[in-house]
């Protein structure tokens, strides 16, 4: 997927303030400081919100037991779940829980998905 020159870019510094990233929400996702493929955060310090955490956890599972660890990408949904039903507000009003959650969701789905695939191929 291309980049735009309209996008803005997340600076090194924007990614260990205490705001975290929240932009574009349904397009390569970055919510806080430990949500997004390929966004480990900031290791050492707090998440921005409970979501966040939740991303903190994946993050620290799939570390721990591989990108394709089913279990870990149902324990985040779990989470996600949990922090929906919680009732709270994220920290982003240019992405709210609601819409990150969903994408989130979808995203673990898509890895449980190709984790099975692969799975079922070792297999064969």
């Amino acid at each position: 997927m291309g980049h735009s020159s309209r996008l803005p870019a997340i600076s090194e510094s924007s990614t260990t303030s205490k705001q975290g990233a929240s932009f574009f929400p349904t397009i390569g996702i970055r919510y806080g400081k430990y949500c997004g493929v390929g966004w480990s955060g900031c290791p050492g310090e707090k998440p921005c919100d409970d979501l966040d955490d939740c991303c903190r956890l994946h993050d620290d599972c799939v570390e721990k037991k591989g990108l394709m660890s089913v279990k870990c990408h149902e324990k985040f949904k779990n989470c996600i779940r949990k922090v929906k039903k919680s009732g709270k507000t994220g920290f982003s009003k240019e992405c709210p829980y609601e819409t990150a959650m969903s994408t989130m969701i979808q995203g673990m789905d898509m890895a449980i998905l190709f984790s099975q695939l692969g799975a079922s191929k070792a297999e064969l």
